[in-house]
């Protein structure tokens, strides 16, 4: 060895093992941010199915403005799950009593359902920052912060369920 290349291994071992710290580094990072995602969205999804159940278990049958946009597309209403004599029927009484008739478009609960959205996503410690109802649907959006040192990305996901 001559006096030009002492310390070159040293030198060499150094840079080495820097490379490997980055490439850690990087890698634990891909694998916190990938985890969380998946997290995030599995959270999503089952927030979303949660509060389309509330739907549906709510109204005893789909939504019944499902109904009239069902009807709007040339469906009959005899082929349609939940008509107004079902929902009586399922309320207790016959189809002939003297009930009065529930609206044909009546508001789905958009407040139970939200709530049972919210719910699920604090079980899986993310935030619900969105719950979107439609007649046929629900759609969710949930979101995190991820605490990393470098920096605190908030990472989101959307999902969107329909209990028909």
């Amino acid at each position: 060895m001559t006096h030009n290349e002492s310390g070159s291994a040293t030198f060499h071992t150094l840079f080495a093992t820097a490379i490997l710290l980055a490439a850690t580094a990087a890698a634990t990072l891909y694998s916190a941010i990938t985890t969380t995602h998946h997290r995030l969205t599995t959270a999503a999804d089952l927030s979303a199915l949660s509060a389309a159940q509330s739907l549906l278990s709510t109204t005893g049958t789909a939504p019944s403005t499902a109904l009239n946009a069902s009807s709007d597309a040339g469906l009959s209403r005899g082929h349609t799950a939940g008509s107004a004599d079902d929902s009586r029927s399922a309320a207790g009484g016959s189809p002939n009593s003297e009930q009065p008739a529930r609206p044909a478009a009546v508001e789905p609960p958009a407040s139970t359902a939200c709530q049972v959205a919210a719910r699920i996503a604090a079980a899986h410690q993310v935030e619900l920052t969105t719950c979107q109802l439609t007649p046929t649907s629900v759609t969710v959006e949930v979101s995190t912060q991820l605490d990393l040192r470098v920096a605190h990305p908030t990472l989101t996901a959307t999902s969107r369920a329909g209990p028909v």
